[in-house]
């Protein structure tokens, strides 16, 4: 089958775009994606590209109406959109044109935010009732768009994968995020947090890795606190260098869909310590492949790290488990299953 798959795409970078690529790797059919334009962007066969305006508001609209106008004449056998506003509205633009099916894959933030929003909401809403099918990345998510009003029958969950990683190595000892710096991600909490923890192990640092629109804020409020050893390290290619040895991945997030960089430690052989929040309970189990803590209680945050960094016993159980666990990820599952899916509307 030929796949009208529209999502965020290189050169940028994040979640959404991991689980694309491995969509694309590991799946039996043809993609065609539906994108962005980016100054950066190189021209690739099979990318169409749409261009943008940097408004708030206007630029999802403005992207929905251009996606519609670009697929009129272009060949394919079903739509799957990656987030639900816009690409989702493009979809459902489309379909109502094409007459092809529509599939919306939920990641996030476009319900535990844009649900939240009294513009966004009746919108989410419509294009949501209008997927054939819809795959949610957690049982939370399926939660949540049940709670939307989302008939449940027309929900597949299907969980994110991770590739097998080397094991980290160097002695550092360092507490390691990794993510986008928006408001949700809590990294305020984990910098409150670091504080305590650097009291306790002096020689311990903080790696931040990725960006976003807190993140002028955050690094004020390292300064504010007056915490060393602070690194922002911007979005980095090759995570593998983040993390050493004695790392603590932490994901602190107070809203979180499934938490896609927590298999990605667990894989690299790192311990993890996450907030109770969304979807991140469906893969840690508190004390066996992780612990939780209390979602915006840097206190419960810094006691969890410090156990990991004062017990090597613990480290090694946390490890193991988490490799045990990224077993049942697999990208290769993922496209499978949402191969599975398309074929049933053929």
């Amino acid at each position: 089958m030929k796949v009208l798959l529209i999502s965020v795409w290189k050169p940028r970078k994040g979640g959404i775009i991991t689980h694309v690529e491995n969509l694309l790797k590991h799946s039996r059919n043809v993609f065609v994606i539906l994108t962005y334009q980016d100054r950066d962007a190189r021209n690739e066969p099979g990318i169409i590209r749409v261009p943008v305006i940097n408004v708030p508001v206007l630029r999802g609209i403005n992207f929905a109406l251009f996606s519609f106008l670009k697929a009129l004449r272009k060949d394919f056998d079903i739509i799957h959109a990656h987030y639900a506003i816009p690409q989702g509205l493009a979809g459902a633009l489309i379909k109502k044109v094409r007459k092809k099916p529509l599939v919306i894959t939920v990641h996030g933030s476009d319900l535990t935010v844009l649900g939240e929003s009294r513009l966004y909401r009746p919108v989410l809403k419509w294009v949501l009732d209008e997927a054939d099918l819809i795959i949610a990345v957690s049982r939370y998510m399926k939660g949540l768009l049940i709670n939307l009003g989302i008939d449940a029958e027309k929900i597949r969950i299907i969980y994110s994968g991770v590739d097998s990683h080397a094991t980290a190595e160097g002695d550092t000892r360092r507490v390691v995020f990794v993510g986008a710096l928006v408001r949700q991600k809590s990294v305020d909490s984990l910098i409150e947090a670091f504080k305590d923890i650097k009291e306790g192990f002096p020689d311990a640092g903080l790696v931040i890795v990725g960006d976003g629109p807190e993140r002028k804020g955050l690094e004020a409020l390292v300064s504010r606190l007056g915490v060393p050893d602070v690194e922002f390290k911007g979005y980095a290619d090759n995570l593998d260098s983040m993390f050493t040895s004695r790392s603590v991945f932490v994901l602190p997030s107070s809203k979180e869909g499934f938490g896609l960089a927590i298999l990605e430690a667990m894989a690299r052989g790192v311990p993890v310590v996450a907030s109770k929040a969304g979807g991140i309970p469906e893969i840690i189990h508190d004390g066996q492949n992780g612990y939780l803590f209390t979602t915006a209680n840097p206190q419960s945050l810094a006691e969890a790290v410090k156990k990991v960094f004062k017990d090597d016993d613990v480290r090694a159980k946390l490890i193991n488990g988490g490799l045990e666990t990224v077993k049942n990820f697999t990208w290769k599952a993922m496209a499978e299953e949402t191969d599975e899916l398309y074929e049933g509307f053929s």
